[in-house]
């Protein structure tokens, strides 16, 4: 069966409520519980706003890095959904009163994504480097561009590859013009387009900062201007915790 993904990839309307520790269903909750645990469930579910009185929603990223899994419930908790979703494919399970479940694939084909980097390149990276640097820059946003020399100097001094692509929002002329002013090569071109990332607030705010360790998003994307020292100091911390 084909299935239209909950989210598309330039997705902008994530309204996280609250967190929700752990996730009890009045139903089925042996058999989703099972599958959660297949599907690498591993962190707090997070409340999502809904525009349905009879339908709450819940989003948890699973261990492996670029792919989702969201819950849909009634209000009494009783299971409707279960989603396993990635940048190129989705796996839906339903449910209904008597624990009977349907299950859904499609596959996310979108063309316009030939020549931007994705999930798939994020995966890659990791798969050669324990440790690395993404940088999203944006042409129209000019802390992007004074803020790079301090992100180049972190990734230097921490003796770990930088990565820097382009918003996959922003206009490739004025990006283009921008870059060869000032001599950025080309691989600074090339939009990154990230289900992972979007879902980890990429589009929020640019310029944004993400390290990539031992295949897992640290912590959080760090957004604006920061100097060399701040962002040090931050991953220091966050190696300590």
């Amino acid at each position: 069966t084909m299935l239209q993904p909950l989210l598309t990839i330039t997705f902008l309307g994530l309204f996280y409520l609250e967190v929700q520790a752990g996730m009890a269903f009045s139903l089925c909750n042996d058999d989703l519980q099972a599958t959660l645990k297949s599907w690498g469930h591993h962190e707090p579910f997070t409340k999502l706003h809904s525009r349905s009185k009879d339908r709450e929603r819940y989003v948890s990223p699973s261990r492996q890095m670029g792919t989702w899994i969201y819950v849909e419930t009634d209000p009494s908790s009783r299971p409707i959904t279960l989603v396993k979703q990635s940048q190129f494919e989705l796996l839906k399970v339903s449910y209904d009163s008597k624990c009977n479940k349907t299950l859904g694939y499609s596959v996310n084909k979108t063309p316009e994504l030939v020549g931007e980097a994705t999930d798939k390149h994020l995966l890659n990276w990791a798969k050669t480097f324990p440790d690395f640097l993404v940088y999203i820059w944006s042409p129209e946003m000019p802390l992007s561009l004074a803020n790079l020399a301090n992100v180049k100097a972190v990734a230097s001094k921490m003796k770990i590859p930088l990565f820097v692509r382009l918003y996959a929002g922003s206009s490739p002329e004025i990006a283009k013009a921008v870059a060869q002013k000032n001599n950025y090569p080309d691989e600074y071109l090339q939009k990154l387009n990230s289900f992972e990332l979007a879902m980890r607030d990429a589009s929020q705010h640019r310029p944004v900062l993400y390290r990539i360790k031992n295949g897992q998003l640290v912590k959080s994307g760090i957004h604006g201007l920061v100097s060399t020292k701040e962002y040090l100091s931050l991953f220091k911390r966050w190696d300590n915790h």
